[in-house]
């Protein structure tokens, strides 16, 4: 067997495989055993058989680049929320929420419970592989119905990312606001500025239809039309209202925009006056369909505001994009009126990844495991939860930036685009503003480096994988759809080979590829790796002998947001780099995901590897050479070690 470890870390990649169909039917019908013959009944039964609170709707609004300081409950010298400060007077605020620093990132963490890095989001990724249980995945399977109305941002180059595919019922909004504008002609998407103005959105896996008037009137519309038609089925139900304001550009609509001087600011002002406005209409849409009482309500922002326009992350430092108080640290309402106390305000250190076992608990009595998150039940009936770290991480290899934010909340280590860590001692200067520059090993940091190391090992194995055999007894890598190929930002592609000595000099012979993405064989006594047209290639190793073979590169496609298209890729043999290219233009495919990596053969069953293939590892990261690593997380080639290789003959599954 083989395995790869990272620093004494081994990553085991064999996992039983199933299709996604049979692994949710089969997560489904566990949790309706555990919580009660009847899934449509009026409360939950825990795990002890005690019956506990009823099962409510509910309703989760994400609004877009809200700054913690743009709440008016959370700043006196802020007057246009009225809606939202009802709302948290009604219920519990927030003070010490943790989100990530950009939109993908966080809504990927929200809808999975799962650190956005783990998924392949740093910041942005192609989607959730349908191997992951989402959170309208698992209230689905508790008997509600769930609906997604407004922002996406969660992959669309893929049908198999669209929120249909990820669990919802139904869909109306946009898949990522860089096409509101429609989708275009030419081939790939020609991605133009985001718009308010009558945009082009979808319904369920339907065309883009353009709508006329503004994008948050339209959206707002949605909901209320949605709650119409829920509010007297018999199953409980589950909405997300994922608004786009108050994010950029700043266009408000003329009834708010005329309230306020045309600046800036004023149109800001304006953005955030239009969003509470539409909260409040959903609210009371609530009151008047007598669904109140039995709606549990939660609202969040995606990320600290961009600080662009108005302060609105004050008093922390920092603003969306980085990993400072001001960044990451956003509003979190909750209410349920009768079950959850009015106007409490709880200082307790919560994230983003705590919503979804939340929910589960709330809906069937336990959480499944397995998550980093929390119940945040306990906090509403004053009993404590188990502290953790909380750990951030994006962008590219070579400038990547992270953060440690330590288990008692009181002190944060950053790394911001390969700049030096600094620590900032929170317990001391909450808002982040006083901080050092602090060195790798240093005593005054205790175990957090060593925290965060173990977490950053943790996220980049893909750990759904599994080796199988398809008709054409071709060798198959099956699971995580979306990181199998090339990912965003980063991939290495990690294989043992031992050639038989019978062949050395014959045609093609396959090691491993994905059809259309890349593919990695030996031809002519050639070790050759083809990624998007491009090769590296080195003397293909000597038969008889086990050679271990990585493959590591770093992507970063346009069809992600508008950026310059760039691409780095290495290949090495027995951890010596033996070629490497730099890719100015290339594309990513478009289509293809699904399509399992091919091992030892193609997918006809031709072009065999003959000899011995050991098990791959793949990582979501790019490998960096010695001296271009980074000592902090232990990425480079070096730090990766292998086992011996399998005996198992390639073509012989």
């Amino acid at each position: 067997m083989v395995a790869a470890e990272v620093d004494g870390h081994r990553f085991d990649l064999l996992i039983i495989s199933m299709p996604r169909e049979a692994l949710l039917s089969f997560v489904f019908l566990f949790v309706a055993l555990l919580a009660s013959s009847a899934l449509n009944a009026a409360t939950v039964v825990s795990d002890s058989g005690e019956k506990e609170r009823p099962r409510p709707n509910i309703l989760f609004i994400v609004l877009d680049d809200l700054g913690f300081n743009d709440l008016g409950a959370n700043s006196a010298t802020v007057g246009h929320t009225p809606n939202l400060n009802q709302l948290a007077a009604q219920g519990a605020r927030f003070t010490r929420n943790y989100v990530d620093s950009t939109c993908s990132a966080t809504r990927a963490g929200i809808l999975t419970g799962r650190y956005p890095a783990s998924l392949g989001f740093r910041p942005a990724g192609r989607g959730i592989s349908p191997e992951v249980i989402t959170m309208p995945d698992m209230l689905r399977g508790a008997g509600y119905t769930t609906h997604h109305v407004g922002k996406w941002h969660l992959g669309y180059v893929s049908e198999q990312a669209w929120p249909i595919q990820q669990g919802f019922d139904s869909f109306f909004g946009f898949l990522d606001q860089f096409l509101l504008r429609g989708p275009h002609t030419d081939a790939g998407y020609n991605l133009k500025r985001p718009t308010y103005v009558n945009p082009l959105l979808q319904r369920d896996n339907g065309a883009f239809e353009k709508h006329t008037g503004h994008l948050s009137d339209i959206l707002v519309e949605e909901a209320i039309d949605l709650l119409g038609r829920v509010k007297d089925q018999e199953q409980p139900w589950f909405i997300n209202y994922w608004t786009y304001l108050p994010h950029t550009p700043l266009t408000p609509a003329t009834r708010f925009a005329s309230k306020f001087p045309d600046t800036p600011e004023g149109k800001y002002n304006a953005m955030l006056m239009q969003v509470d406005a539409a909260v409040g209409r959903v609210l009371a849409t609530l009151d008047a369909s007598d669904l109140t009482r039995s709606t549990l309500v939660i609202v969040v922002s995606d990320n600290g505001g961009t600080e662009k326009h108005l302060p609105s992350n004050q008093p922390f430092i920092g603003a969306k994009n980085t990993f400072t108080e001001g960044g990451l640290r956003t509003p979190l309402l909750m209410r349920w009126p009768e079950v959850i106390p009015k106007n409490v305000v709880i200082d307790e250190t919560v994230s983003y990844l705590d919503y979804f076992p939340t929910l589960e608990s709330l809906v069937t009595g336990h959480t499944s495991g397995g998550l980093p998150g929390r119940n945040l039940w306990p906090l509403f009936v004053e009993e404590p939860i188990q502290r953790k770290a909380l750990y951030w991480q994006s962008g590219p290899p070579q400038a990547l930036s992270w953060s440690i934010l330590s288990q008692e909340g009181d002190q944060r280590i950053t790394r911001s685009f390969g700049m030096d860590p600094e620590l900032m001692e929170l317990a001391a200067a909450p808002d982040g503003h006083v901080r050092r520059k602090v060195s790798a090993g240093s005593a005054e940091i205790g175990d957090l480096q060593i925290q965060f190391r173990d977490w950053h090992f943790g996220q980049r194995a893909l750990k759904t994988l599994s080796w199988e055999a398809n008709a054409q007894g071709v060798g198959t890598l099956t699971g995580d759809v979306f990181q199998r190929s090339l990912g965003f930002f980063g991939f290495t592609f990690v294989i043992p080979i031992e050639r038989s000595a019978e062949v050395t000099g014959m045609g093609r012979q396959l090691i491993a590829g994905q059809n259309g993405h890349w593919q990695m064989y030996i031809e002519n006594n050639r070790l050759v790796a083809n990624v998007l047209g491009v090769e590296v290639e080195a003397v293909a190793p000597e038969a008889g002998e086990c050679s271990e073979i990585i493959l590591t590169g770093y992507f970063n496609p346009a069809f992600v947001f508008p950026s310059k298209k760039e691409a780095t890729l290495a290949l090495y043999v027995n951890r010596k780099r033996v070629d490497s290219a730099v890719i100015k233009t290339f594309e990513l495919p478009l289509e293809g995901y699904e399509l399992a990596t091919t091992l030892g053969k193609n997918r006809s069953g031709e072009a065999r590897f003959s000899g011995i293939l050991g098990r791959p590892v793949i990582l979501n990261e790019m490998l960096l050479d010695d001296d271009s690593s980074d000592a902090w997380l232990g990425n480079s080639i070096s730090a990766l070690r292998a086992a011996d290789c399998e005996r198992v003959v390639a073509g012989a599954f």
